[in-house]
């Protein structure tokens, strides 16, 4: 389907199965002013980037939102489930009901020159028609994952961030397992991986598998073991199975 806000697809192609890796921790965030901070991989302007990760969002507020220092990229979640991202003074959104509550569902947000695209499972959400700015400015300082303001309660696990918009094809390469250490080095090269936190660790700040030092810092926090729990959920996508 499709609107002035550009087009859509929303049909299931798969259900959900036994675990296909076994997704070990994840980071629990309680909605209390917990946030990370993720160094900028972006230190000059960038023409195309992915962002995905899995996600159990307790509530919609704070789910996959997340700011440069300066503010010239943001997202930021709606009451009614839909997604926006800002970009040097534009903004598009994607339809509601792309967050899912009490779920675990993958999701990634592209940019491409301007194009942005919503994903949730590997499959196209929403394709907004109207394009940002050409270039995504460096992105300054660090990316904060939740805010004050906006406090994620639920789960992380699986965040990544690409120097490239990955495909729907490889999205769903990507997404239904974890990239082995010995993967690591061909991603980064052949897919411009650049921040990869599997977060299967249970203290500290967040340890980035691509070896960039990309160190997550974990902000607001409470004791260290309860930031950390299992993902049980992740990684359970089916792409061959039937409508439910």
């Amino acid at each position: 389907a499709s609107n002035a806000q550009g087009e859509t697809s929303k049909t299931m192609k798969k259900v959900f199965a036994v675990s296909n890796a076994d997704p070990v921790n994840g980071l629990s965030m309680g909605g209390n002013g917990e946030r990370f901070a993720v160094p900028t991989p972006f230190t000059s302007t960038t023409r195309a980037f992915t962002i995905d990760t899995w996600l159990y969002p307790a509530s919609i507020k704070g789910a996959l939102t997340m700011a440069t220092d300066d503010g010239a990229f943001k997202t930021w979640a709606n009451d009614d489930g839909s997604v926006g991202v800002y970009v040097n003074g534009k903004f598009v959104t994607s339809d509601p009901g792309l967050i899912i509550k009490d779920e675990w569902h993958h999701y990634a947000i592209t940019f491409s020159t301007g194009n942005v695209k919503f994903y949730r499972d590997a499959e196209l959400f929403t394709a907004p028609s109207l394009r940002l700015s050409l270039n995504c400015p460096a992105w300054s300082g660090s990316l904060t994952v939740s805010s004050d303001t906006a406090s994620f309660k639920g789960i992380f696990d699986e965040f990544r961030i690409w120097s490239k918009a990955l495909s729907q094809t490889q999205l769903k390469s990507f997404c239904n397992q974890p990239i082995s250490s010995d993967d690591i080095e061909a991603v980064k090269t052949t897919n411009g991986l650049k921040v990869y936190y599997q977060f299967n660790q249970s203290s500290g700040n967040l340890i980035d598998a691509t070896g960039n030092e990309m160190t997550g810092v974990r902000l607001g926090f409470g004791p260290d073991g309860d930031a950390w729990t299992t993902a049980l959920g992740v990684f359970t996508l089916d792409f061959d199975g039937d409508e439910p």
